[in-house]
């Protein structure tokens, strides 16, 4: 029996490059499953129905660091759709350092909150489990390096220099690293407390944004965000992932981030949802609360 497969990677231009692209294979596989039914006459009401449902493959998704100012994730990246509430719980001026911030996020995903982080000032390690998301992120720096090396006019398609200057900024201020969450920060923890090694890599702030508890109403999520949650509820099925075994994971997560973070933690929720791994023992200090989403913030005593 041939395996069924439900996303792939493709290859799609992106200005004078290329760009690595997500692809839902799903309406593909229903349109073949539809055509195998005909075939064997099975032409129910329910086939006939498919038939005139029929949908081509979504667009490909690929990941962009450095999109066009004036694009509503443009804007969002520039600070231009006013105070993005994750900056309010992070509070990176709040930070006693002399040096920027040092933020890990260790669920990176699409990595849009990574970049908003260090738009506003800090560094960010990226920290993406899932290699297949991982290649997307990896790719999107790819193309960040080329930007940031484009004249004017060049390789880019705005005219003035503020996708370049984005692109260098970004740059210097973003890592990546594939693995999992909780074992980087017991490394991390392990090399901190070792004698022979220094502090420099040790996070000031830990950001969690696990995959959310599913809504009741799927039409309020993002569709680049149901790519995502489709690509990994595959991946969680075929690894027989329990429900059990995810709530103890994320309890773990967040225990490792706390005895990692110098300052703080900051975890993204569901508005509605219960605290990270539900800790009995490790409460959140305080949250910030939108009209979707709440970022629960730990202070670490």
């Amino acid at each position: 029996e041939e395996p069924e497969f439900t996303h792939g990677l493709c290859i799609i231009g992106y200005q004078s490059t290329y760009a690595v692209a997500l692809q839902d294979l799903q309406s593909n596989h229903a349109q073949k499953s539809s055509s195998k039914n005909r075939k064997k006459g099975q032409s129910t009401a329910s086939s006939t129905k498919k038939k005139k449902k029929k949908k081509s493959l979504s667009q490909p998704f690929f990941i962009d660091f450095c999109p066009p100012t004036n694009s509503k994730l443009g804007k969002r990246f520039g600070g231009e759709s006013g105070t993005d509430l994750l900056l309010k719980a992070a509070a990176l001026k709040k930070i006693n350092s002399d040096s920027s911030a040092f933020v890990f996020d260790l669920t990176a995903g699409f990595g849009q909150d990574s970049v908003i982080l260090a738009q506003s000032g800090a560094n960010v390690h990226m920290v993406e489990r899932d290699p297949i998301v991982y290649t997307l992120l990896d790719d999107a720096l790819r193309r960040l390096r080329l930007i940031a090396k484009s004249a004017p006019g060049e390789d880019v398609e705005e005219s003035d220099s503020t996708l370049i200057h984005r692109a260098s900024t970004l740059l210097k201020r973003l890592s990546l690293e594939n693995g999992e969450a909780y074992e980087v920060c017991q490394k991390i923890r392990n090399l901190s407390m070792s004698e022979d090694e220094t502090t420099e890599r040790q996070p000031d702030i830990c950001y969690l944004d696990p995959m959310f508890p599913p809504r009741t109403k799927s039409a309020a999520v993002k569709k680049n965000m149901q790519l995502l949650h489709g690509l990994l509820d595959t991946q969680a099925e075929q690894t027989s992932e329990t429900e059990d075994s995810s709530h103890a994971a994320e309890k773990n997560l967040l225990e490792a981030a706390y005895a990692l973070a110098k300052t703080r933690v900051v975890v993204k929720r569901p508005i509605n949802a219960p605290p990270l791994g539900d800790n009995i023992n490790l409460k959140p200090s305080y949250d910030v609360r939108g009209k979707v989403n709440r970022w629960d913030v730990y202070f670490v005593k």
